[in-house]
């Protein structure tokens, strides 16, 4: 007799995580990221709506946080990925580099390297040359 849940099909959501020890190739398919500002981490974590914040007012200072829709060649699926400052100043001098050839984070993809465990992860950001083309009609999410 087959265990129905033995034969589990589960596909990944819609959010690229990347966990200590793995590497994620990607194409950035947003033509601007969406910045958001948070206080706490996870299951802990909340919106900061600004002016009137009561975290601001006592103290705490928000994180800044970037979402954008990528194109994950691991599993030619369209995903979000959300990341943090360290990942943004990466993305940042590639393509300030690129821009001295006349090109853009949208002619490159990249690779994203995560070393480490919970909440001391480390991201390194590199630029490869694109494995392929973008499929076309991709549906992006709404950030």
């Amino acid at each position: 007799m087959s265990n129905s849940y033995s034969g589990l099909k589960i596909e990944g959501g819609k959010y690229l995580k990347i966990k200590g020890g793995d590497t994620a190739d990607i194409h950035i398919l947003s033509e601007h990221p969406k910045s958001v500002k948070v206080h706490g981490f996870g299951q802990e974590r909340l919106d900061c709506p600004g002016d009137g914040c009561n975290m601001c007012e006592s103290g705490e200072t928000p994180k800044q946080r970037w979402m954008v829709n990528v194109f994950d060649r691991k599993d030619s699926k369209v995903k979000v990925y959300e990341f943090g400052t360290t990942v943004a100043r990466q993305i940042k001098n590639i393509a300030e580099m690129l821009e001295e050839s006349q090109q853009t984070v949208h002619h490159v993809d990249l690779r994203i390297k995560a070393e480490g465990a919970g909440i001391n992860i480390e991201y390194t950001v590199m630029q490869k040359p694109m494995s392929g083309e973008i499929p076309e009609g991709l549906k992006l999410y709404q950030l």
